[in-house]
């Protein structure tokens, strides 16, 4: 499936989430370092990430509890949603 012209901060969220997702949470302090981690990738991959001010466009997906940032109530839907579009994506002939 080609990323040409999937928008970047959608790339950027679904990436966020699903990591939040497999760790449980990340300390507030080292959520900057997830961020730099996810556009380092996808400019090694030949993918233009051009989101800027992409703190903004995360806050729906991400709860902060005390000194750990975990995945919002609308961000455990927002990745279950993608995980079943990309699932039904990829059962197509």
């Amino acid at each position: 499936m080609s990323l040409d012209n999937v928008p970047s901060l959608f790339i950027l969220k679904a990436m966020i989430a699903k990591e939040l997702q497999r760790t449980g949470g990340i300390n507030v302090m080292e959520f900057p370092n997830l961020i730099t981690k996810v556009m380092q990738y996808t400019h090694a991959v030949n993918y233009p990430n051009n989101a800027n001010n992409y703190m903004i466009y995360l806050l729906d997906i991400v709860a902060i509890d005390g000194d750990k940032i975990t995945l919002s109530e609308d961000g455990i839907r927002y990745l279950r949603a993608f995980e079943i579009l990309i699932n039904d994506i990829t059962k197509l002939p």
